[in-house]
Order: structure tokens, then sequence, then C-alpha cells
């Protein structure tokens, strides 16, 4: 059974062979989709454009193969996982000279620039890695080590924002220590120790005679 257009390259066939349960449409001489139970087929090189693809008899969901957006977005109503069949990757391509922005509503929190540069909490990345944290904050962590076990022992590291130093601090139980800080004016502290610009002088012990033996 056929809808066909006067020149007969345009059609929609239903059971092009015997029993075979297939919708298949064929556009310009070519066949562009095909439907069968529960599923819609876009062949290589067709696009599908719409504003709106949405599955609501089925609890498990639409599978595509590809999909392929112009000006558009995928929106998961209630959330949604990104999954692929074991043994293959997942790949996120974006264009030549574009970035890829990870987004909780209008904020950015992670970018990809074009050049591989990665920012958290920056549009703009200016290093292979660039985070940029909250101004005007003593303790903004950039870095935490924890161990999974235990999360409230870890190390940190973290720009004291209102300062300029470069700290590294330990929590031990829940408790936040200083242990080293560079200083942005050349100095290096230890354990908050500020009696000295540079407080390794307060670290040098005794008195050191080399001699030959």
């Amino acid at each position: 059974t056929q809808l066909v257009d006067a020149d007969s390259d345009t059609m929609i066939q239903v059971e092009e062979s015997s029993d075979e349960d297939t919708i298949r449409f064929d556009i310009a001489g070519a066949e562009d989709f095909t439907m069968t139970a529960n599923t819609f087929n876009a062949l290589s090189g067709s696009t599908i454009k719409t504003n709106t693809i949405a599955e609501t008899t089925s609890a498990s969901g639409v599978t595509v193969d590809s999909v392929l957006l112009k000006d558009g977005s995928v929106t998961s109503a209630a959330g949604g996982t990104f999954t692929t069949a074991s043994g293959n990757d997942l790949n996120i391509v974006y264009p030549d000279s574009r970035s890829l922005f990870i987004k909780e509503d209008s904020t950015t929190h992670v970018t990809v620039d074009n050049t591989g540069q990665v920012g958290i909490g920056t549009t703009s990345p200016s290093a292979k890695l660039d985070i940029a944290t909250a101004g005007s904050t003593a303790r903004p962590l950039a870095i935490r080590i924890t161990n999974a076990a235990a999360t409230n022992y870890a190390w940190e590291i973290w720009r004291d924002n209102t300062t300029g130093h470069l700290r590294f601090g330990h929590e031990n139980a829940g408790t936040d220590s200083n242990r080293v800080s560079f200083l942005a004016d050349g100095g290096i502290t230890f354990n908050d120790d500020v009696a000295t610009a540079n407080a390794l002088d307060d670290y040098e012990e005794g008195t050191f005679t080399p001699g030959a033996t």
C-alpha cells in the first residue's frame, strides 16, 4: 500500500515486502525514514527537525542512535542519564571555534574552550585548568583531597582572595588548620606563623660549619 506523489519519487509505503510491519518514508527518490513497532528510524544522512520529541507511553524511554539538533535543546522533565552500551565510549563533539558549557540554569560552572582549556567558575579559561573562586573570600577552596571513608579528613588548596596568598591547609576531624602559605610578596609561612616576612627563618636551628673529612 502506497501514498505517492505525482512523479512517484516521494511516497509512504506500508509493508514493502509481505507482512514486514514497516512503514517507509521515501523523499525525492531516497528512503529517509522507517517506522516499526515502537521505533522511528532516521536513516544515515537524514535530519529530524522538530520543536519537541516526546515519549509518554513507556517507562523505558526512547532509544535514539544519533540526534542532530539545529537551534534546539534536549530537556528531561524528570532528570535522566546518558548511557552507552557496554564497551562503547561516550563522545561529546562540538564545532571548531566554539566552546562546551556545563550549566545550572543560566549559571555556567564548567567550560571547555575551543583550545581544550578547562575553566571551573570561569567561561574564559587562561590555562589548561583555570579555577576561579569567589572574590573577597578568605577560604574559597579550589582543590580538596579527602579520605572517601572519612570525609572530614582532608588536604585543601586555595587562594586567599583577601590577601592573594596561596594556602595549603589540613582538615583533621572537621577542624581546619593552615599548614603552609606562599605569600603574595614572596614569603613563606608555616602554621600561620607570621613573625617575619619569610618565616623560613624561624625554622633554622643551630649552626652549620662545613668541613672536609
